[in-house]
């Protein structure tokens, strides 16, 4: 599902109508079905203030935390600027959002820990993957790996569906969200 933030104009302000954008995003993913992914077109935005995206954005991906994390959440197409305040307000909160970079792939805005950007390497590198799998790529506990993974969740970068592995018990089977053809 794709919400397009030049439809809201190309300079997106006040912390009022992000929460206006905010309530619009959060109904049209209140109906996504697990396995899906809303993208946040931001290619024909030319700026948004901090207050803005701190409201819309901030929140949105603040209110994860609690989420199952069967959905994915992605930018698209933030030019540089849009970038630079992504960042500010996502560092601001300790939180971290998926986005997709010019070169492809998936880049975390808002974090600069290294052990954060490495999860998200592996977890790339996997594409599809249990707890167990990245622990081991990544040489960690899979305690860590699973604090690492919740991180990644909030930010919407991978998502998770439950399974029932052979010798009982729960385990989740995890997916990068940041796949071509989501944002072609």
């Amino acid at each position: 599902m794709r919400f397009d933030l030049a439809g809201e104009g190309r300079m997106l302000a006040t912390r009022e109508r992000g929460r206006d954008v905010r309530h619009r995003v959060e109904d049209l993913m209140a109906s996504m079905a697990p396995g899906d992914t809303m993208i946040i077109e931001c290619g024909q935005v030319s700026a948004m203030t901090v207050s803005f995206a701190d409201e819309c954005l901030g929140k949105l991906v603040s209110d994860r935390a609690s989420a199952a994390g069967d959905t994915g959440l992605l930018v698209v197409g933030a030019s540089d600027d849009l970038v630079e305040t992504l960042n500010i307000v996502m560092e601001r909160r300790k939180l971290a959002i998926a986005s997709v970079p010019d070169d492809g792939g998936v880049a975390l805005l808002g974090t600069r820990a290294p052990w954060l950007s490495e999860t998200m390497a592996g977890a790339a590198a996997l594409g599809t993957f249990r707890v167990g799998d990245l622990a081991e790529k990544l040489g960690t506990t899979a305690p860590a790996t699973n604090n690492r993974l919740r991180v990644l969740l909030q930010a919407g970068a991978v998502m998770r569906e439950r399974s029932v592995p052979d010798h009982g018990g729960r385990e989740f089977i995890y997916k990068v969200v940041a796949l071509p053809a989501i944002v072609a």
